[in-house]
């Protein structure tokens, strides 16, 4: 089962269990953080794609690591603040 999901402004595939990189979050390390904007959820065949977000998608992380300033000459610009998390659960409501 994997997901599409919407943060940061760029949209990132998700499978429960995995560790991703995203653009930073607004939370502290170790803290649960939802992402209600699933574009698409897909599971053993079965897809669901939403207009735009899926109804009832929702996608819960942790927090694993939170970026550190860098102390380098180079222009802040080339290295974005990311975010690592684990992905713990991937939910769809049915709608059925």
């Amino acid at each position: 089962m994997y997901a599409v999901v919407s943060t940061g402004g760029k949209q990132y595939k998700v499978a429960e269990g995995e560790v991703c990189r995203v653009e930073k979050l607004d939370a502290a390390a170790g803290a649960a953080v939802e992402l209600d904007k699933v574009l698409m959820i897909a599971d053993d065949g079965n897809i669901n794609i939403g207009t735009p977000y899926v109804e009832g998608g929702k996608v819960t992380a942790v927090v694993s690591i939170q970026p550190q300033r860098r102390s380098s000459n180079r222009s802040p610009r080339s290295w974005p603040p990311l975010s690592c998390m684990n992905v713990v659960r991937l939910e769809e409501k049915a709608l059925r």
